[in-house]
């Protein structure tokens, strides 16, 4: 798929399009592996620290949007 941050980004959008994504599918839509998956939002997360965050809902899959976090 690329760099990092082109995968950053097309995660982001596909959060835009679908209502619910699993690492699974994700990952198949960039054409890398969960573990990758994973790894970017982590980076996301780090990146958005402080006014959103992408959460993981119990079961596989992950939520539609960024939860947004009230600045201090």
């Amino acid at each position: 798929m690329g760099t990092g941050e082109n995968r950053i980004a097309s995660i982001l959008l596909a959060f835009c399009r679908v209502h619910t994504l699993s690492a699974g599918e994700l990952a198949e839509r960039l054409e890398v592996s969960e573990r990758t998956v994973r790894n970017d939002i982590k980076q996301l997360n780090e990146d958005l620290k402080g006014c959103a965050a992408v959460e993981k809902r119990p079961g596989p899959v992950y939520p539609p949007c960024l939860r947004r976090r009230r600045l201090s």
